[in-house]
């Protein structure tokens, strides 16, 4: 993967914050209205190159990893036009960004601004110089801004691939959080009028969070049974872009679950995501779909997922589920996994579960993995090659590894709704929020489910991947070949 520089050029630009840290910035900028506060963000980054119309068009965002609020000792002077900090702070800041990779933003206040803020000549004199600086000396350090008012925040990156420095205005801040905070920091809002077909939400819900649906892009991986029903509900509820992800074609027995599947469907082996698509266009033909046939852990695949808001796992393996729960912490997009599972003794049904999980990056919450629900032995089986698994099997390390799993359509129902149920509640915020829950099929009950992380877990822990986006490459887990 290229290393991101000053001088590559780029004309989208967002800004995603992990669990918390939006409130922090918030906090700290807003404890004193009398004089500027100040910190630093340092962040990892997230580039994409898409050609869409035979033009391209380059994607950055930048990731929130740590935010860090000076000390006294650390300032120079702070009074209200203005903040100077030490050499001795700059310079900390500056060896971890060049040794990590990673990116400087710097936030400060305008506590005498309450209606829109805006940068202030002073800043941009200094930026432009800290920049061309940073550009001729660390060209691989970018450098960011964010500027907060009472009421209102404005952010850009500053770019160098002219030779002269220039700020790109930062279209959005998204604050991974319950509910989720998306902060559009163009000058105008958007005055796009809702869909009538969703006049009976906005009366319930309300017409900012359905605005906030429609704005929003979804990848789902895994388009089976509980996959389908998904992207069909969020099309219903108001999505309109997504990413599918699904290297499968489908099979007569996925006819007994897959939504909108067809016996003509089975005869052409057609692929889960092309019926996936038709289902959501048959319910909104303006929606924009992105198939991707192929396994989520390839750089295709994930070249796109990391360009979603939010991801939605609906796979059947283990290994896909610990993939996708990395790309998420890695690059700060929330995700919801969905599961379902019915064991047998070979004439009755001893169990059947319904579980959903819905994770925050940064959060206090635990991930897939600390939390237990990503079984490390079964990864190692399902990565394992067919000649180690048939070894494995003979030596009665593990047994009926070509058994399917048993699968009906409304334990798959159940559980779909409570996830697209906590989806809808983390954007329009209509009761305290849910993280996971479990349907027992057999007693027809629900519970809700917590579990404790692990502050040593290699993906959400102290020393995880938080935010470190393409600075920590993801080539170790891609598999190419499917």
């Amino acid at each position: 993967m290229k290393q991101l520089t000053t001088t590559t050029n780029w004309e989208n630009v967002e800004i995603n914050l992990p669990s918390g840290m939006y409130f922090a910035i918030q906090e700290h900028m807003l404890s004193c209205l009398e004089n500027e506060q100040f910190g630093v963000i340092l962040a990892g980054y997230s580039y994409a190159q898409k050609i869409i119309n035979k033009k391209r068009h380059d994607f950055l965002r930048l990731l929130g990893r740590e935010y860090i609020i000076p000390t006294e000792n650390d300032l120079d002077y702070a009074h209200y036009t203005g903040v100077s900090l030490t050499r001795e702070f700059n310079n900390r800041i500056l060896k971890i960004a060049v040794k990590e990779k990673l990116c400087i933003i710097h936030v400060h206040s305008h506590p005498f601004s309450s209606g829109s803020v805006e940068f202030s000549a002073i800043d941009d004199h200094f930026e432009a110089e800290e920049a061309a600086w940073l550009g001729k000396n660390f060209p691989i350090v970018i450098l960011g801004s964010i500027v907060v008012g009472k009421n209102s925040l404005a952010a850009r990156v500053w770019n160098l691939s002219t030779g002269v420095p220039k700020p790109v205005n930062v279209s959005r801040i998204v604050g991974c959080d319950f509910p989720l905070r998306i902060i559009n920091c163009n000058k105008t809002s958007s005055s796009e009028s809702l869909d009538g077909m969703h006049d009976r939400q906005v009366r319930a819900f309300g017409k900012e969070g359905q605005q906030l649906i429609s704005s929003l892009k979804i990848g789902i991986v895994g388009l089976g049974g509980t996959g389908s029903l998904m992207a069909e509900g969020l099309a219903r509820l108001g999505v309109k872009r997504f990413v599918l992800v699904d290297a499968d074609r489908v099979e007569e027995t996925n006819r007994n679950r897959l939504l909108g599947l067809t016996q003509n469907d089975v005869h052409n082996r057609s692929f889960k995501v092309s019926i996936a698509r038709r289902v959501i266009r048959q319910v909104k033909t303006e929606c924009e779909v992105r198939m991707i046939r192929k396994n989520a852990a390839t750089e295709s695949a994930t070249s796109e997922l990391k360009t979603c808001d939010l991801l939605v796992s609906a796979t059947d393996n283990y290994y896909s589920r610990l993939f996708l729960q990395t790309v998420c912490e890695q690059y700060l997009i929330p995700l919801i996994n969905m599961g379902v599972i019915i064991n047998t003794d070979g004439e009755k049904i001893i169990d059947a579960f319904g579980d959903v999980q819905l994770f925050l990056p940064g959060s206090e919450d635990a991930c897939l993995l600390c939390a237990g629900l990503i079984n490390m032995t079964e990864v190692n089986r399902e990565l394992a090659s067919d000649n180690l698994k048939q070894m494995m099997t003979e030596q009665g390390y593990i047994q009926n590894v070509d058994i399917p799993d048993p699968s009906v359509r409304h334990l798959n129902g159940i559980t779909t709704n409570l996830a697209l149920e906590i989806f809808h509640n983390l954007i329009c915020n209509f009761k305290e929020p849910v993280l996971s829950l479990s349907y027992n099929m057999l007693v027809n009950s629900i519970e809700q489910c917590i579990y404790r992380k692990d502050n040593h877990c290699r993906i959400c822990g102290e020393n995880g991947v938080t935010g470190l986006g393409d600075t920590l490459p993801l080539t170790y887990y891609f598999n190419n070949s499917k």
